[in-house]
């Protein structure tokens, strides 16, 4: 008898190790079978059922991870982890209730750290988020606020030979700062169109007014966004159709009208990470005759990589841009750009979100410049901080800081610019 137990113990023993084993292995679907296989022994083990869920919540086994999550709270009530856990496989599988009454029990019954308050009171703000969607197909957002550019026409107080029919030295004068308004009123209405298709219907008006004299001729800008956005969503990836049309009010009377066409892959890989790949091609017509010459043909391509970790967002973006003016005989209309930018949106407190990003271009032109007897080569910096207040249900406030430098090797082109912003969003 004391053989047969030691033999079962054993038995037990390696069978653990190996589902362990497997498991760190991300052998998920190993590691399922033989903790499945172990439960039907013992199953009242509590590391035995974790990894039994976690495997399951790996495979997409939702049922199964469910079950084992509910075990490991039956032999221990105030694992942390199991009821993160469970409250995702909930808000996951369209279950908002359920979710919020998991995380209501943890701030109201488990002692937790600040930083787990923090994660939950995010989470119940995301998923007010998510009922508001559920609950209504469309959205309507009112944005008011105040910028102010140190150099808003992106200006030098360099000095620059010219090169014509004899070389003239010229001064470019940087303009003076600015304060500006900005208002924008944004909507959107989703189509549930049946067999994981979807359209989103959307429209918005940007303006932006320097409070300045018209005669200063500072670069007010009013732009007109439509747009359909059709989509197929199955599984874990989604492609989106992009259509839209821009009209905008530029300096001096003049009007740009802009057709863009586009295509979205996204595939959401797992839950820590997901990727996007989009083509976009935009067609520019001015309408002013002086400007028929710069009529433009631009693509863009474009990577984007978001990572989650600890309850933060990560972002990697690459970006090339090709940008054609076949009859204009500017320097300066084809082009084409590298891009690069990088960020995050880190919650630190209750409502509150803090956005850093980092971006860098390199642009270089086609055509060679006269002046400088060479094409001309840009290098932006942009660098922000964004700090998101959520008021309530469906007001928020933010406040940004930007630093925006561009080197160029035709130095007339050189500029140095910080902005900083505040703005308020209310939402319907």
């Amino acid at each position: 008898m004391i053989k047969k137990i030691i033999l079962s113990f054993l038995i037990s023993s390696l069978a653990f190790a190996n589902y362990i084993d497997e498991f760190n292995k991300k052998n998920y679907k190993k590691a399922l079978e033989l903790a499945k296989a172990q439960c039907e022994i013992d199953c009242s083990d509590e590391k035995l059922n974790l990894i039994l869920a976690k495997s399951a919540e790996k495979l997409k086994d939702t049922k199964e991870a469910i079950a084992a999550y509910d075990r490991v709270l039956i032999i221990n009530e105030n694992n942390i982890e199991a009821r993160f856990s469970i409250a995702n496989l909930y808000y996951e599988n369209n279950n908002p209730e359920l979710m919020r009454d998991e995380l209501n029990y943890m701030l109201n019954n488990l002692d937790l750290s600040s930083t787990q308050k923090v994660r939950i009171n995010n989470m119940l703000n995301n998923l007010d988020n998510f009922t508001k969607e559920v609950a209504k197909p469309y959205f309507i957002g009112l944005n008011l606020g105040f910028a102010y550019d140190t150099n808003p026409l992106y200006g030098n107080d360099n000095f620059t030979d010219f090169v014509g029919e004899k070389i003239r030295n010229f001064k470019n004068e940087k303009a003076s700062g600015s304060l500006s308004f900005n208002f924008n009123i944004d909507g959107a209405y989703n189509l549930d169109l049946g067999n994981n298709y979807f359209a989103e219907l959307y429209a918005s008006l940007n303006n932006k007014k320097y409070l300045k004299n018209k005669s200063e001729n500072y670069p007010d800008l009013n732009v007109l966004t439509l747009a359909i956005n059709p989509s197929y969503v199955r599984d874990n990836h989604k492609i989106t159709l992009n259509a839209s049309y821009d009209f905008v009010l530029l300096r001096r009377a003049a009007f740009l009208h802009s057709l863009n066409m586009g295509i979205n892959y996204e595939n959401n890989v797992n839950d820590n990470y997901l990727y996007l790949i989009s083509y976009d091609l935009s067609k520019g017509i001015f309408a002013d005759s002086m400007d028929k010459d710069s009529n433009f043909i631009h693509h863009s391509l474009g990577l984007n990589n978001v990572f989650a970790y600890n309850d933060n967002i990560y972002y990697f973006n690459l970006n090339y841009d090709l940008e054609n003016a076949k009859d204009s005989f500017s320097a300066n209309s084809d082009f084409k750009n590298y891009g690069i930018k990088i960020g995050a949106i880190i919650p630190i407190l209750n409502k509150v979100s803090f956005k850093p990003s980092f971006g860098y271009n390199h642009t270089i032109y086609k055509k060679v410049d006269s002046s400088y007897y060479s094409k001309r080569k840009d290098n932006e910096i942009v660098i922000s901080s964004i700090f998101d207040y959520k008021l309530d249900y469906n007001q928020s406030l933010s406040f940004a800081l930007i630093y925006d430098k561009q080197n160029s090797n035709h130095n007339f082109y050189d500029s140095l610019n910080y902005t900083s912003m505040i703005n308020y969003r209310y939402e319907f």
